[in-house]
C-alpha cells in the first residue's frame, strides 16, 4: 500500500527535496508516492526562488498484517489453549467468526479482546477434534475483503 505526499508553495519556481528517500517514488518533486516498509517520518525541504528554505514533516504509519494461527490444542496445559490472533490490536473494530463444516456459527466476537478469545468450545462445551472455518473482518480502510480459512482443533 502507498500514500501520496504533496508539498505546496506559492512560488512556482520552488524546488523540493524529501528525506529520507527510502520508499519514495521521487524525492525531488512536490508530490511523491511513499511506500515504506515501516512507519516513517518524511521531511520535505522547500526552497523558493529567493533561496529561502522552509520545511515540514509527515508521518506515514504502516500497520502490519495480522498473523492467523491454523490451529489450537485446548487441553488445559496452558499452551495454545485459546486462539491468539497476533497484531489484532491494530484493528479495534475487528470481527471474528468461527463456523463448523455445515455453516453453523459457533463463535462471534467484535474487537476480539483477550477475555473473549476462542477456546474451542460452543455453548460452554468442548468441540470435537476437527477442522472449523473462520471469517475475520478487519474493518479498516485498506483491506476490505474478509480473511478466511480453516482452523483445526487438536485434543
Amino acid at each position: 500500500h502507498s500514500a501520496t505526499l504533496t508539498a505546496t508553495s506559492n512560488d512556482l519556481l520552488a524546488t523540493f527535496i524529501w528525506y529520507p528517500t527510502t520508499g519514495l517514488s521521487d524525492s525531488t518533486t512536490a508530490s511523491t508516492t511513499a511506500t515504506p516498509y515501516s512507519t516513517t517520518t518524511y521531511i520535505v525541504y522547500a526552497t523558493n526562488s529567493y533561496g529561502c528554505i522552509e520545511n515540514d514533516s509527515v508521518t506515514v504509519t504502516v500497520i502490519p498484517k495480522i498473523i492467523v494461527p491454523t490451529g489450537i490444542t485446548p487441553n488445559g496445559d496452558g499452551s495454545n489453549d485459546v486462539w491468539i490472533i497476533d497484531l489484532i490490536g491494530y484493528y479495534p473494530n475487528i470481527e471474528v467468526e468461527i463456523f463448523n463444516r455445515w455453516g453453523e456459527k459457533l463463535f462471534y466476537s467484535k474487537g476480539y479482546p483477550d477475555s473473549e478469545r476462542w477456546d474451542g468450545t460452543y455453548k460452554g462445551k468442548p468441540l470435537p477434534t476437527g477442522t472449523y472455518y473462520y471469517i475475520i473482518i478487519l474493518h479498516d480502510e485498506i483491506d476490505t475483503k474478509p480473511i478466511t480459512g480453516p482452523i483445526v482443533i487438536m485434543r
